[in-house]
């Protein structure tokens, strides 16, 4: 399951994309033919990969063309529900085959290896039921266990104690967690109480309160941690709470276990951010032989990000939250004897990541023997180090470095390891350090679980092996002596890490959208698993050209421009796909699985794309104020490169941040002369205040509208408070009260199960109102993004439709190009 989290956010990002030399499967593209929406909706993929603790066994994932999935309303966990699992032998070159039965249907997910690598710890995903089992390496077989295992997204959900023993959360409920079945659940409790209200004999109503009646807002259900054991078919409930996530002691004596808390009053002091954690989180200790449960600060709040274990098992690491912001806290130990400790920081600052959509997200530290080493800073300085808190006082362990580590990848004992200043260092308990490669141009990169486990991207170091890094050359490679560096120039080919160990690294190999599995061993070789989206191989993709501008303080901006693929007569209309707050990067795989905003569809329908940098600063700039004029600055410097552009025929294509971006250009300028947006804002204060479907329908899982009102607050909207506080500020930001102003056509599209389906709705009837062309498309049963292929097909045909009808190119060949017979996805012929 983790392997699947994270190739979850690597779906929703392109910076673990990393430049590549090609493997022996990838094909060769040619360029002969343009990108259909059938290419787009057929492509398969891979998903997570696992190593075995012995080297010896490959497992990864493999997911069905996007056409042939079996639902579309599990979220994040779509792909995950065609999932096949296929098994390679390191050492062999025979070709990878199923790891389970047919009978045994899809959805499987990869989980954890058993110590000895004897087990694999599995997921199902089948009719609407997560399932957890077990396989037995020797003989195959699966064995489905008697828990309703968590989904994850918060933190860890499983763990091995042995290889007959396993530590879970068990949610005592055949309903799907609630990282995968959120809105489907609450669907179903819309239709329960709709049936309440027709019967007449129950009530159907929900209650929310705060202030005084904040009890009476529901609360996630109680979870149980147990203790599995394989032999006997036992199961053993350690304790029952809200458990979020948890981690055993490097003994296997103790399990530290993290619950959801109470809801804490809003601080009137301070603005919302959108994905600060609403709830307090505490952090108990579990003995697993006696089933003790020690809570050493039963009312400390904790951070998430932060539960790391001492290496002699006695004390668990955490941040106390403080009242007085984000760095006001306490770092802390919590002892398996019910103690607690915590330590001085004498006059530093810690570094608690803040975003541009979170004031905190994680304070990083770890231990160096039996002492906490925190990143951060002394007050009134800008850079972060990373400090050893001895008794005595701090000690600087990476002063004199140009860069400090961000994280620290390994510790063992008193020696920590880190990449910086493109190398790998060794940093000592004294304060000495020792610089361990000599490769020219490294930079850290370590694999993690972004959504499963959130604290293993800030902390929680490996105990051992080489963390990941990347050279100058671009290519992924380990930093240990064992490691011999390929030196080829890399190519056109992009590569993301699943798996590694001390020999051997599994990677995705991307070249025009062809994908293939391989395996790179220490000495340099490479082995292909499997290939998918061969059929891409011959598709002419749009490519990049820097148009190179200035920013609004002055300063060197780049953004991109992608020309049509298909031939078009006269000058080419221009399409601006913007998301302002954001410096553009050039398209890395241009076959991306991107179902929204996919421009290569559009340029090969005739039209050039322009991605412009735009950025601008969160409160207490407003994200109103001077937009158009900023993005026209853009715009202008690609007409004036590229003359074949049509400067009559502009077009704004947005959705979220964008959609509402486009819809506050309409009100400023008339240059465009069509607008879709997707997704939109219309009315800053009713955003403020807005429940998400889901949240209306079923309170339990959390408060859905601090999000947006801190959405609205300190990050995108900007508006330094709540309505009340400056409520002309909210007006003139808002693009329903100036949509007098709107002369260009727009398509707006929304999802019904999205937040803001009132707020397109409003901005429709304003159009409606000054009759000014206007098109509203609803998308029933989808959310932020439409995920249902007939509703993708419709919605691409909505589009080119509405571009035709409004500012479309005029080509040589009206006709659509045809789709190409999809090749069939599987592993590939044996390969020396």
């Amino acid at each position: 399951m983790a392997q699947f989290f994270a190739k979850a956010a690597r779906a929703l990002s392109l910076a673990l994309m990393l430049l590549c030399g090609a493997t022996a499967a990838a094909a060769e593209p040619t360029g002969s033919r343009l990108y259909t929406l059938d290419d787009l909706l057929n492509q398969a993929a891979f998903g997570g990969a696992s190593i075995d603790p012995t080297d010896r066994w490959i497992v990864f994932e493999q997911a069905a063309p996007y056409t042939d999935l079996p639902r579309y309303d599990y979220g994040l966990y779509n792909r995950a529900a065609s999932n096949t699992l296929w098994i390679a032998e390191s050492r062999s070159s025979a070709r990878p085959e199923r790891l389970l039965p047919e009978s045994e249907g899809v959805g499987h997910v990869i989980g954890e290896w058993s110590p000895s690598g004897r087990r694999l710890l599995i997921y199902r995903l089948q009719n609407g039921r997560w399932r957890a089992g077990v396989i037995d390496m020797i003989t195959r077989d699966v064995r489905w266990l008697d828990v309703d295992p968590d989904g994850g997204g918060f933190g860890r959900v499983a763990q091995w104690r042995s290889d007959d023993e396993l530590i879970l959360i068990d949610r005592r409920s055949d309903a799907l967690p609630f990282v995968m079945g959120w809105d489907t659940e609450a669907m179903e409790l819309t239709r329960e109480r709709w049936a309440r209200q027709a019967n007449g004999r129950e009530s159907s109503a929900t209650q929310m309160g705060s202030g005084r009646f904040k009890d009476e807002t529901p609360v996630s259900p109680a979870v149980d941690i147990v203790r599995l054991d394989l032999r006997s078919g036992e199961k053993t409930v350690l304790s029952t709470g809200r458990f979020v996530d948890l981690e055993l002691s490097p003994d296997r004596a103790f399990v530290a276990a993290m619950s959801q808390g109470e809801m804490p009053p809003v601080d009137q002091d301070r603005l919302l951010w959108p994905v600060d954690k609403p709830e307090a989180r505490h952090v108990e200790i579990i003995e697993i032989q006696t089933g003790a449960v020690r809570r050493p600060c039963a009312n400390c709040a904790v951070a998430p990000h932060l539960m790391g274990w001492s290496p002699d098992g006695s004390r668990v690491l955490v941040w106390i939250t403080g009242p007085n912001g984000p760095t006001s806290g306490e770092l802390a130990a919590f002892s398996t004897d019910g103690g607690m400790e915590t330590f001085d920081r004498f006059g530093l600052e810690p570094d608690v990541t803040a975003t541009q959509v979170a004031s905190f997200t994680a304070v990083r530290a770890v231990w160096q023997d039996d002492r906490p080493v925190l990143r951060a800073r002394r007050i009134g300085e800008t850079r972060y180090d990373w400090h050893r808190l001895d008794r005595s006082g701090a000690v600087n362990l990476t002063a004199g470095l140009e860069a400090p580590p961000n994280r620290i990848d390994i510790a063992q004992g008193r020696e920590l390891t880190g990449v910086a200043d493109g190398g790998v260092w060794r940093f000592r308990a004294d304060g000495s350090r020792e610089h361990l490669s000599d490769i020219d141009g490294l930079r850290g990169f370590s694999p993690f679980d972004v959504l499963d486990a959130p604290r293993s991207r800030y902390n929680e170091p490996a105990a051992g092996g080489p963390p990941l890094a990347v050279n100058a050359e671009g290519r992924l490679t380990g930093v240990s002596p064992a490691w011999r560096l390929p030196r080829s120039t890399p190519d056109d080919a992009l590569v993301t890490p699943l798996a590694a160990s001390e020999r051997q690294v599994v990677e995705e190999t991307v070249r025009n959208g062809v994908r293939t599995l391989s395996l790179r061993r220490s000495d340099g070789s490479t082995r292909a698993l499997a290939t998918v989206n061969a059929y891409l191989a011959d598709v002419d993709f749009a490519e990049p050209t820097a148009v190179a501008h200035i920013g609004p303080d002055g300063e060197a901006l780049t953004s991109w421009l992608y020309l049509p693929t298909r031939e078009a007569q006269g000058r080419v209309p221009l399409v601006v796909l913007a998301y302002p707050g954001r410096v553009s990067r050039a398209q890395r795989d241009p076959a991306e699985f991107m179902t929204e905003l996919n421009f290569q569809q559009l340029t090969a329908a005739g039209y050039a794309v322009l991605t412009p940098s735009v950025p601008r600063p969160f409160y207490p700039g407003e994200p109103g104020v001077g937009l158009a004029d900023q993005l026209l600055t853009v715009v202008d410097a690609a007409l004036a490169q590229n003359p074949d552009l049509d400067p009559d025929r502009l077009i704004y294509w947005g959705q979220s941040f964008g959609g509402y971006s486009g819809l506050v250009v309409s009100t400023q300028t008339t240059r465009f002369r069509s607008i879709v947006v997707q997704a939109v804002v219309s009315n800053l204060s009713e955003k403020w205040g807005e429940f998400a479907p889901w949240n209306r329908a079923d309170p339990r899982w959390g408060v859905s509208m601090r999000h947006d009102a801190g959405w609205a607050e300190a990050s995108q909207g900007g508006m330094g408070g709540p309505p009340w506080a400056d409520p002309d500020r909210y007006v003139r930001n808002s693009p329903l009260f100036n949509a007098g102003a709107i002369e260009t056509p727009i398509l707006v599209m929304q999802g019904e199960r999205d937040m803001g389906l009132g707020q397109a709705e409003s901005l429709f009837t304003a159009l409606w109102r000054q009759n000014k062309d206007v098109r509203f498309v609803t998308w029933w049963g989808e959310g932020h993004t439409v995920e249902s292929v007939a509703n993708l097909r419709e919605m691409y045909r909505q589009i080119l439709s509405w571009l035709e009808e409004t500012a479309g190119p005029r080509s040589q060949d009206d006709a659509q190009p045809a789709s190409p017979s999809v090749v069939a996805n599987s592993p590939p012929e044996r390969r020396s």
